[in-house]
């Protein structure tokens, strides 16, 4: 059939159903509609059957394959609908897409009044909006001149950059077009005025495609001023979705007027985060959240509860003595360990100096010396002849002999010095009790020591005990306060107890801070407070005080406490510290 006929005969064919036909020259046609009916249901009736499919066959054919005619004919339209139906769910998931993300952005802007917020909020997510763009700039207009408020990918914006000065003079060179201006590699189509505009500005920045938009509200009066300018380059042959430019212009155009209208005025973004409160429901809740917070006030200020400081020690015997090293050297031998009981003048380290050594093998040798030399003088004096020519001889040899029994006798006197300083070497412990010092033999055993590093710890564990308790500095005025009011309250746990606190009584506060590093090699100012537990301690406190002596360190930790004060004070005086201190740095 002709292509006139064939066409007559679609014409002719009804739109809701198939149908057959002759055409003028006896073929048999066969013509389905595919209909969108049975895949969208809210299908516009223009676009139910938005197309047909015909297959034209001869006439002579059996009725047979007529039928397979048609029936793949029906087959094919319900796969074209399907189609088709698809295509045009995912078309709308993509549309769907793009205007929640130009209503976030929108939403974004509209959320700040600082005209520089909103700039750069329109040009970072606008450019990821646009996808193929390299850079996306918005320009506020004052007036005839056009001003960069903000660039894609930049904090700020370099005034005395030249692509800053060049972009700046094309935007207001574009206000007078007041449309949107499309510039791409093919430039047979731009008109020559804007060409000669647009091309310098290309060329000396390699921008291959530009899209230059104007931000407008929408037109509810005759005209409309120019809010900005968005200007979207790009640096390779991809060219700009520029109508997405334009819907990028007009969804921030509002914000970008709210943002030079009410900006300007003070105070104007917090008034209008708090006109939400003029609502009914909302001035309810202003209410209620102001009772609340004043109840609360007047609870910080009116109750008074128990001021309490936390502080850390440890448990020490009242009688003790630490042992010092008398002289520098070695220890030579370690005769006791950690918990041994000792009398006094029980030996606790032998040291060995390998000076000492040194020097009584010195002493040694030069004693030999003089020995021989004066056996040698008195063999030498008897052998004489008792004749008047061997007396003068015989008196020289005797001076001699003389002068070797004195440097004898000078040197009996050092040996007994060095044989005292041996003797100091060994270490005897000063008064009867118990080492305390932890692994003894692991921390001494063959280690050079100096004169008067501290070496072991021996206390008499049954004279009682002492609480030495580290104060911060920075807290030590809350308590020599309360000292002085009479207020101070000191309980403590030992650490092997998490369940019992016992009272302890105040000895002492020592006048001058120390300062201490902790095991992560941080420094702490603190002040020693000596107390002394009370008799009525607990029976769990008690027997810890027993077992005490056989662990070391015996740490603790204490609670002052400093009479009542405010609730607020108690809860936020460390805030109130660091605030005053900040404040008067």
């Amino acid at each position: 059939a002709t292509r006139e006929s064939l066409e007559r005969v679609l014409a002719a064919a009804p739109r809701d159903r198939p149908s057959e036909a002759h055409t003028e020259n006896g073929s048999h046609v066969f013509v389905v509609p595919v209909t969108l009916g049975d895949w969208i249901d809210d299908a516009p009736d223009g676009s139910r059957n938005w197309s047909q499919i015909a297959i034209e066959l001869a006439g002579d054919l059996p009725p047979s394959t007529y039928r397979a005619a048609g029936d793949f004919c029906a087959t094919l339209a319900s796969i074209a609908a399907e189609f088709h139906a698809r295509w045009q769910f995912t078309n709308r998931q993509s549309e769907l897409r793009e205007v929640t993300e130009l209503a976030s952005i929108a939403h974004h802007a509209g959320s700040t009044l600082d005209l520089g917020q909103v700039a750069a909020i329109v040009a970072n997510e606008g450019r990821r909006y646009l996808g193929e763009c390299d850079r996306l700039s918005l320009f506020t207009v004052n007036g005839r001149q056009a001003r960069l408020a903000a660039t894609s990918g930049l904090d700020r914006v370099d005034r005395r950059s030249r692509a800053v000065a060049d972009m700046q003079q094309l935007a207001t060179k574009c206000l007078r077009w007041n449309a949107p201006l499309v510039f791409g590699e093919s430039r047979d189509d731009t008109p020559p005025e804007l060409a000669d505009l647009l091309a310098p500005y290309a060329d000396r920045h390699d921008v291959r495609h530009l899209v230059l938009v104007p931000i407008e509200l929408a037109q509810r009066e005759s005209e409309s001023p120019t809010l900005g300018l968005l200007l979207a380059e790009q640096f390779t042959a991809t060219p700009i979705a520029h109508d997405r430019v334009q819907e990028l212009a007009t969804a921030v155009a509002p914000a970008m007027h709210a943002a030079m209208t009410l900006g300007r005025i003070p105070f104007a973004q917090t008034l209008t985060k708090l006109s939400v409160l003029s609502q009914p429901k909302s001035l309810t809740k202003l209410v209620l959240a102001i009772a609340v917070v004043a109840a609360i006030a007047a609870a910080l200020v009116s109750v008074r509860r128990p001021f309490r400081i936390r502080a850390t020690g440890e448990l020490v015997p009242v009688a003790r003595s630490h042992v010092f090293a008398p002289h520098d050297g070695i220890v030579e031998r370690v005769a006791v360990e950690h918990g041994s009981l000792v009398d006094k003048g029980d030996v606790l380290l032998v040291l060995t100096d390998p000076e000492l050594d040194l020097a009584e093998s010195g002493l040694a040798g030069e004693r030999a010396t003089l020995m021989s030399g004066l056996s040698a003088l008195r063999s030498t004096r008897l052998g004489l002849a008792s004749d008047r020519e061997n007396n003068v001889e015989r008196y020289r040899l005797s001076a001699e002999e003389a002068t070797i029994e004195q440097k004898l006798t000078s040197l009996t006197e050092r040996e007994k010095l060095l044989a005292a300083q041996r003797e100091s070497l060994t270490v005897r412990s000063p008064r009867a009790g118990r080492v305390l010092t932890w692994q003894v033999a692991d921390q001494l055993a063959r280690r050079p020591v100096e004169r008067g590093q501290a070496l072991l710890l021996v206390a008499d564990t049954t004279a009682g005990w002492e609480l030495h308790i580290d104060v911060p500095d920075d807290r030590i005025g809350y308590v020599q306060q309360a000292i002085a009011d009479e207020q101070l309250a000191i309980d403590y746990q030992l650490a092997t107890d998490d369940e019992h606190y016992s009272r302890a009584t105040l000895v002492s506060l020592a006048e001058r801070a120390t300062e201490s590093e902790d095991s992560l090699g941080n420094m702490h100012t603190t002040v020693e407070l000596v107390a002394t537990p009370d008799e009525a301690a607990s029976d769990e406190t008690k027997a810890e005080l027993q077992l005490a002596p056989l662990r070391p360190g015996g740490s603790l930790r204490a609670r002052l406490d400093c009479g009542e004060r405010s609730l607020g004070f108690v809860l936020f005086h460390e805030l109130g510290r660091k605030v005053r201190d900040w404040w008067t740095l």
